[in-house]
């Protein structure tokens, strides 16, 4: 199984926010490649320093680093991880205190981890986790504003796409306040891990910007991991996203070089 991953920094930003979490490896610009024998976990993250916010690069950081723990657990229980995530999440809140100016930083994080025995999806914010063979399923919901006016009634999501709150979160680790971190999710997805299909965990940079059947289109089109990539970060650009890009593929299926 190959995993690789790909992030790039906002346009005319001085720092990129975002970092992607591959096994032990933290990615925080370009192009990352990696095997995933069958051997131990497999766990992958994005996280998405919130940007409005200072200190959402080290948000975003302290975050995958926290996590990286998981590597290394031989049983995947939802209550254990819960309690990671909630030292996490204390972490960047005491971070944001001890930091004039910082109190506020903020990140989301969307990740999956999986063994021979488990697996299991984390997710706050709107980053997201898909899979997909042909075609692409969700395994998270945006924990936004407009995703909860959509699911209300009061707005369509084309609507939605073009909201000037649709970057509006409603669930982060950090933000200054302990209340943004009751909204985690960890639900087990172990009919993912026995369906062997591919998965797509992305910021909002990217699917803010690129339909899912253009997203479609891009994963199913034959060639290099990293063009295809590539390909999906162009055509965020083309369709005005100057936001931080994060990409992981996890090919399961072999349909990458």
């Amino acid at each position: 199984m190959k995993i690789y991953g790909y992030v790039e920094k906002g346009m005319g930003k001085t720092e990129c926010q975002d970092r992607v979490l591959i096994g032990d490896t933290i990615l925080a610009g370009g192009f990352l490649s990696a095997d995933y024998e069958g051997d131990g976990n497999l766990l992958v993250a994005v996280a998405d320093g919130v940007g409005g916010n200072p200190g959402g690069e080290r948000a975003s950081l302290l975050a995958v680093d926290s996590i990286r723990v998981l590597n290394r657990r031989t049983e995947l229980v939802e209550e254990d991880v819960k309690q990671l995530l909630s030292y996490t999440n204390g972490q960047i809140l005491r971070a944001g205190q001890l930091t004039p100016g910082m109190e506020q930083m903020a990140t989301t994080l969307t990740a999956f981890v999986m063994n021979q025995e488990k697996a299991l999806s984390i997710h706050i914010g709107n980053c997201r986790l898909c899979t997909y063979k042909k075609y692409l399923k969700a395994l998270t919901k945006d924990q936004t504003a407009v995703a909860d006016m959509v699911s209300r009634g009061e707005l369509t999501r084309e609507e939605a796409l073009v909201s000037p709150i649709r970057n509006q979160i409603n669930a982060c680790l950090g933000g200054g306040r302990e209340e943004y971190f009751q909204a985690l999710q960890i639900e087990t997805q172990d009919s993912v891990s026995a369906q062997g299909s591919n998965l797509l965990l992305t910021c909002d940079g990217i699917h803010d910007y690129v339909g899912e059947e253009e997203l479609e289109r891009l994963l199913l089109s034959a060639g290099e991991a990293q063009t295809v990539c590539r390909s999906m970060a162009e055509t965020a650009r083309k369709n005005g996203s100057l936001d931080d890009i994060s990409i992981i593929l996890v090919d399961r299926m072999g349909r990458y070089q």
